[in-house]
C-alpha cells in the first residue's frame, strides 16, 4: 500500500519548474515600464518656433499654425456674409 501512495504522490506533484504567477506578473510590469521609460526618454529634439525663428524655412511647421497672425481666414462672400448676420444677430 505504501508504494501505491507514492505512485500516487509522485504523479499529482507536477513536472518541471514550478513559478509564481504574481510574481511573473510583476517582472513582466516592470519590464514594460522600463521599455516605455526607455523610449520615453529616447525622444529627439523638438524644434521650438518662435517670433524670430517663424520664417526660417529649416524649421518645419506645422500646417495649423499660420505664419502671419493677421492673415484673414479663407472665407468665401456668403460665409461673410452669414458670420456678419450672425455677429448682428448676437450684438442684440
Amino acid at each position: 500500500m505504501d508504494i501505491a501512495n507514492e505512485v500516487s504522490e509522485a504523479i499529482a506533484q507536477p513536472l518541471g519548474m514550478q513559478f509564481d504567477e504574481d510574481e511573473l506578473q510583476a517582472e513582466l510590469e516592470g519590464l514594460q515600464q522600463a521599455t516605455l521609460d526607455e523610449q520615453l526618454l529616447d525622444t529627439q529634439d523638438v524644434p521650438v518656433i518662435t517670433d524670430r525663428n517663424i520664417n526660417d524655412p529649416t524649421i518645419p511647421i506645422p500646417a495649423h499654425v499660420k505664419t502671419n497672425p493677421e492673415q484673414e481666414t479663407d472665407l468665401t462672400d456668403d460665409d461673410a456674409r452669414e458670420l456678419r448676420e450672425l455677429e448682428e444677430s448676437m450684438a442684440m
